[in-house]
């Protein structure tokens, strides 16, 4: 199967013969959904303290021994959102089931999300065995603001297209607070199914009878990697069929 890419040919993907076992699957989406906004929450929270405007108040005469540094905190989970957006009649985006099976000509984009700045990732793995960059192209700015969302490929340039042959075509998204160097090469199939395979995922698709449809007619998914070390990543291995 080839997926074609404007502008960057088409390409023929190396299957990893694994299997994923995720131990910290969330079955209805909502539990990484809500890992995902905590950080905003924080961050809300902390916008609607401000300080008192009024006189500071005089010294005691006997000023009290001042407490001890406080700890840096933890960085909140780190968490990335994606959905596909298919090409209506119309050249509009339409979310859709990220499970759906695609035909010859549909069109369509990822939009990318993360719930602090953080690098974004998008490759392939070619039958060489080595990656390609499919975001960020020349460029681009691969370092997305928290809760900024980008379009891949931009509403600027062609969408993705389906061609023939069919077959199923995998992509992989990468997360990381700071820039990652030669992933094209340490993407591995034994790298992937670690971060896939940690007790530290959470991950789960939203559908819109979860989330109001009425409201929010959201199809995504949520991947949250709750562990506080600087070098978290969030890895997620993104299937798309085509028949």
């Amino acid at each position: 199967m080839n997926l074609v890419f404007p502008h960057r040919g088409s390409f023929r993907v190396l299957p990893l013969f694994i299997c994923l076992s995720l131990s910290a699957q969330d079955s209805s989406g909502l539990e990484a959904r809500q890992l995902y906004y905590k950080s905003k929450s924080a961050l809300e929270d902390q916008g609607a303290k401000t300080p008192a405007e009024s006189t500071p108040p005089a010294k005691p005469a006997n000023p009290p021994t001042p407490p001890a540094p406080h700890k840096k905190p933890a960085p909140a989970p780190l968490g990335l959102k994606y959905s596909l957006e298919q090409e209506d009649p119309s050249g509009n985006g339409v979310q859709v089931d990220p499970d759906k099976v695609f035909r010859t000509g549909d069109a369509l984009r990822l939009r990318l999300e993360v719930n602090s700045d953080s690098y974004v990732y998008l490759l392939s793995r070619g039958a060489s065995g080595d990656g390609t960059y499919l975001f960020p192209q020349s460029g681009e700015d691969n370092k997305l603001k928290a809760f900024h969302s980008v379009q891949v490929p931009a509403k600027t340039g062609d969408p993705l297209r389906f061609d023939e042959p069919a077959g199923t075509e995998t992509l992989y998204i990468v997360v990381s607070r700071s820039p990652v160097t030669g992933l094209d090469h340490e993407l591995t199939p034994a790298m992937v199914a670690q971060q896939l395979q940690s007790r530290d995922l959470v991950r789960g698709k939203v559908r819109p009878a979860d989330t109001a449809p009425k409201i929010n007619p959201e199809h995504a998914v949520y991947a949250v990697n709750t562990s506080s070390a600087p070098g978290a990543l969030v890895v997620q291995k993104l299937e798309l069929k085509h028949r």
